[in-house]
């Protein structure tokens, strides 16, 4: 399958932070167009595969520029503040989030990734893959 990629977060490095919470980054892209059969994918990769993960939380928020209609995602990766983050499969936010909803639209996205347990943060890169289709 072929994808137009938006590249919305970059590898954040890992870093020692003071106390916990809080976003340590926050990205939005505008006038992504989403086709009416398209499947989306939210990656590491721009080819829409890779696996994801970040120290703690990804939150993920698409609008329709046009009107009300709007699709959430949102993975915490901390597994209770404990030891290891694991890394997670690509995710079909088609399929598996609704943001089926939002196919034939033309959406801004926003991406936020929030540390919750404190001690560190760190990311890998985030891609919103659109299919083609």
């Amino acid at each position: 399958m072929s994808y137009t990629n938006y590249h919305i977060v970059p590898e954040q490095s890992a870093v020692t932070v003071e106390g916990r919470g809080g976003t340590f980054y926050r990205a939005t892209r505008y006038n992504i167009e989403i086709g009416n059969n398209a499947t989306i994918m939210l990656s590491s990769q721009p080819n829409g595969v890779g696996k994801i993960s970040v120290d703690d939380i990804v939150e993920v928020t698409a609008r329709d520029c046009a009107g009300d209609e709007f699709a959430n995602y949102r993975h915490d990766f901390s597994n209770g503040c404990s030891e290891p983050i694991n890394p997670i499969d690509p995710v079909n936010l088609t399929t598996d989030e609704g943001f089926d909803v939002l196919r034939g639209k033309t959406v801004s996205v926003e991406i936020k990734l929030l540390d919750l347990c404190g001690g560190g943060i760190y990311s890998t890169d985030f891609y919103f893959c659109v299919s083609e289709s």
